[in-house]
């Protein structure tokens, strides 16, 4: 991502590759990929490597695409996306 930024990037394609990455990572993590030393603290695009870091990170640039959308039905359907990422909460 940080090669890409000499690309100048718009926001949205910036944020969809974003949402790409965070995405695989999950499906990695998911899977039960690991990191080499568990007790190492890893980031990848600001958001830690774990479900959680990654399901806040994807909810995250799902909200800004819908931000950034021109169109309601997108919009509504990328904060459909965005709560589905959303990490479960107990309350």
């Amino acid at each position: 991502m940080e090669a890409l930024q000499a690309y100048a990037l718009d926001p949205t394609r910036r944020e969809r590759l974003s949402a790409e990455v965070l995405g695989c990572a999950l499906d990695w993590v998911l899977s039960g990929g690991r990191a080499a030393d568990p007790a190492a603290r890893r980031v990848l695009l600001g958001s830690d490597l774990d479900e959680r870091g990654l399901r806040l990170g994807l909810e995250r640039s799902y909200r800004t695409l819908a931000r950034l959308a021109p169109g309601g039905e997108e919009r509504i359907d990328l904060v459909e996306r965005a709560n589905r990422y959303r990490p479960r909460t107990w309350v």
